[in-house]
């Protein structure tokens, strides 16, 4: 026997990922990321780009579902400063690396 509890305005939506998204993207971040886009097609996207950035290196997949409240609970973002300082970290080692020039020289190589 199951007991079915009606969902009510007080729940805005559920956030199914794969593993390439919840391995390099905290729960807290995935909810924040959902409950500031304008869709459930836009919180997806958001949710996957932010694992893109963070350079998942597995598949991703977000379904976002859409409940009663959808649009009308709110709060703070508890992770946009982590975010951003997360972002700024990839974007620096990305710099990093494509300034990083390799010479590579066979092992006849001479210099007469």
């Amino acid at each position: 026997m199951f007991d079915v509890c009606p969902i009510g305005s007080q729940w805005a939506f559920m956030v199914l990922v794969s593993d390439g998204i919840s391995s390099v993207v905290s729960d807290q971040e995935i909810v924040d990321l959902a409950r500031g886009a304008t869709s459930p097609k836009h919180a997806a996207k958001r949710i996957l780009s932010f694992a893109e950035e963070m350079d998942s290196s597995d598949n991703l997949t977000a379904i976002v579902l859409p409940f009663a409240g959808w649009g009308h609970v709110s709060g703070p973002d508890q992770t946009k400063n982590l975010r951003a300082y997360r972002s700024s970290q990839m974007s620096q080692s990305f710099v990093l690396f494509n300034s990083i020039s390799f010479l590579i020289v066979p092992a006849s190589y001479s210099r007469c």
